[in-house]
């Protein structure tokens, strides 16, 4: 039976407590977005509140994993800048919803136990260290990483809260027991947080395991309790691979395909990855700090070392370890140039290490030296998160797409970042917005119908085409047409984000010639120059020339070059460079193959000779140009010379 006078305290406990923590995320998850969301442009964090007005599907658009819990969620929402809102709070909530929910049990672990053998938390300490931990996030990620981990990538912090929640409540102590109710009950909620946890990230399954096996390192002996958790982490994660079979999306090899020599290539590329989203200065200081405050305060007192929290924080590096080998060696991770992402869970097992040193040094300091501690860090969050209300129509992906989506179009074509912030700029206007480009057969149905409504009614369809050829959205369009269209009206839309305006009629395009470009040769030439990257240009139809600000010019396109000797030539003109170059890299820029000045002058402005000793997945030929810098690109070629 319930226990419910239990309840009634418990529910009384939180009005006083938990509802401050309950106010205290609201308000760090709200100022955390207005501070690091409005200037990067992501699609997939356009997604989840395209998906969630659209078409909420089982898995995110696309794909067989990356279960749509927030979209879902928040699909009850139907005003456009309130949806898009929630979704960009959603995944920060989560964030530091975990923070608070790990500070409880990091204070309770470090904790002397009770007459009844078990541990209490001090909920005012908890919430100092929660103050410390995201004190220290902010602290050492840099803002693009703030950006990803905390407000974009929710698949990593919502498993692990989910996948804490049912650990706590599997092996809750014996108070909390029988708080809960009977074993079935239990079970039943166990059941659906870790389902939950692995179909949001089907990777959950190796720290449960490894929460499983670390307890039985520490009791030196099996238990029904640990079987059945680590039975029922690995009979859900079948389930789900079973149901992700029957979803279209990438195949089973292509997420846990490993092998030791990635491992040799991506160990390197990954640490470089991270090292990149990392204040490390400031991460250093704070270890040396935190190393030297636990040494003196061991030598002041040998029993404030705890073996058992010791024992956990051994085994929490060692899964930080283990998981960046495992995954440098992935050929996923691989795909996506090892990105750091797909290390935060080795992230937060580090942050469980360091946690656990922070708990206990608040457990041994006197009371003015931690509310010193916790004034500093709220302090510091304040000086990070301070900044006037950014309105969603001021956010970068907004201002960058308004040209085309203020001509009234509905459908967009063309690059995946671009496409998905115009749909979501024009839902903002409150007019009817789908893209054609990845993902998008998440909601085809939808979109067919769309299409074929436009063309009934008006004969017509204007098509805005995002940093992409005419050809390329021509056919991204003719893809989810029922009746095949053709360009009727193209029209460039000059800027810093140049695009082309499409009006679309039915009947076949005219048949190119049967020529095709090798793989090895590549060429640019005026408008197609659109189809590029680029972070300080104008783009016209002559091509992009600079602004006088500091960055990349242009950069891409990310295409396979295989192993031999290429022919670089850049053509435009030069009337002024201080520091401008053009290089080429690969791997996301981790690795430069050559890099050459450009100096004042008119046509080819390179023509150079570069040796790719390897086959590389993702080329690309980058233009910077500095402050005060007078450059024009009006093409390129990169042909190869010889194997």
């Amino acid at each position: 039976m319930l226990n419910t006078t239990a309840i009634r305290q418990r529910w009384r406990n939180w009005r006083g407590n938990w509802g401050l923590d309950a106010l205290l995320l609201l308000a760090l998850a709200a100022a955390t977005v207005n501070r690091f969301a409005p200037e990067p442009v992501s699609g997939d964090v356009m997604l989840y509140s395209v998906m969630s007005l659209q078409n909420v599907t089982l898995f995110f658009w696309g794909q067989n994993r990356l279960l749509n819990v927030g979209p879902a969620l928040t699909s009850l929402i139907h005003d456009p800048a309130a949806n898009l809102w929630a979704n960009l709070l959603f995944p920060t909530l989560v964030f530091f919803g975990l923070l608070r929910a790990w500070a409880g049990v990091a204070v309770r672990l470090v904790s002397p136990p009770d007459s009844d053998g078990d541990r209490q938390v001090n909920t005012r300490r908890a919430r100092q260290l929660f103050l410390l931990l995201s004190a220290i996030v902010l602290l050492v990620l840099k803002p693009h990483a703030v950006y990803e981990v905390v407000v974009w990538h929710v698949e990593y912090p919502l498993a692990c809260l989910l996948l804490l929640w049912a650990h706590e409540t599997w092996f809750a102590a014996s108070g909390a027991n029988r708080l809960l109710g009977p074993l079935w009950l239990r079970m039943l909620v166990v059941a659906l947080l870790l389902g939950l946890a692995l179909g949001v990230n089907f990777s959950t399954v190796i720290p449960a395991l490894a929460l499983v096996g670390g307890r039985m390192l520490l009791q030196r002996r099996l238990e029904m309790r640990n079987l059945g958790f680590a039975g029922l982490a690995v009979v859900l994660f079948l389930l789900w691979w079973l149901v992700a079979h029957r979803v279209a999306g990438p195949s089973g090899t292509e997420y846990a395909g490993f092998s030791f020599a990635t491992l040799r290539e991506g160990l390197p590329l990954a640490l470089g990855s991270m090292q990149n989203a990392l204040w490390l200065p400031r991460l250093e200081a704070l270890l040396l700090v935190v190393v030297t405050l636990r040494l003196w305060q061991a030598w002041r007192n040998r029993s404030s070392w705890n073996v058992q929290v010791l024992w956990v924080q051994i085994l929490a590096v060692l899964f930080a370890l283990g998981w960046l080998l495992l995954f440098a060696g992935n050929a996923w991770v691989q795909k996506f140039a090892f990105h750091y992402r797909y290390f935060v869970f080795a992230w937060l097992a580090f942050g469980i290490a360091l946690s656990l040193e922070l708990a206990k040094l608040l457990a041994a300091i006197p009371g003015f030296w931690r509310m010193t501690a916790t004034a500093l860090a709220f302090l510091w969050l304040i000086a990070v998160l301070i900044r006037a209300p950014v309105p969603l129509q001021q956010y970068a992906f907004a201002q960058r797409v308004a040209p085309i989506v203020g001509m009234g179009t509905t459908i967009y074509a063309g690059e995946f970042e671009q496409t998905w912030s115009a749909v979501m700029a024009g839902m903002l206007q409150r007019q009817p917005a789908f893209g054609v480009t990845g993902r998008a057969e998440g909601n085809k149905k939808g979109l067919r119908e769309h299409i074929a409504s436009a063309l009934r009614q008006d004969g017509r369809l204007e098509v805005g085409c995002l940093q992409d050829t005419v050809e390329s959205c021509l056919k991204q369009v003719n893809a989810y047409a029922e009746q095949t269209v053709r360009v009727r009206e193209a029209r460039l839309i000059a800027g810093r984000k140049p695009a082309w305006y499409l009006v679309l009629e039915q009947g076949m395009p005219p048949t190119p010639a049967m020529t095709r470009e090798p793989a090895a040769h590549w060429t640019y030439r005026g408008t197609d120059l659109i189809s590029l990257y680029s972070q300080v240009g104008y783009g016209d139809l002559k091509g992009i020339h600079s602004l006088g600000e500091e960055g990349f010019l242009l950069y891409g396109p990310y295409r396979a070059a295989s192993q031999g000797v290429y022919r670089l030539q850049i053509f435009g003109t030069v009337q002024q460079a201080g520091t401008a170059w053009a290089d080429v890299v690969a791997r996301s820029g981790n690795l430069r193959y050559a890099q050459f000045a450009l100096q004042p002058g008119e046509d080819a402005l390179v023509d150079e000779l570069v040796s790719l000793p390897r086959d590389e997945p993702d080329v690309e030929i980058r233009v910077y140009v500095g402050t005060g810098d007078v450059v024009r690109i009006t093409g390129y070629e990169w042909r190869l010379q010889a194997h």
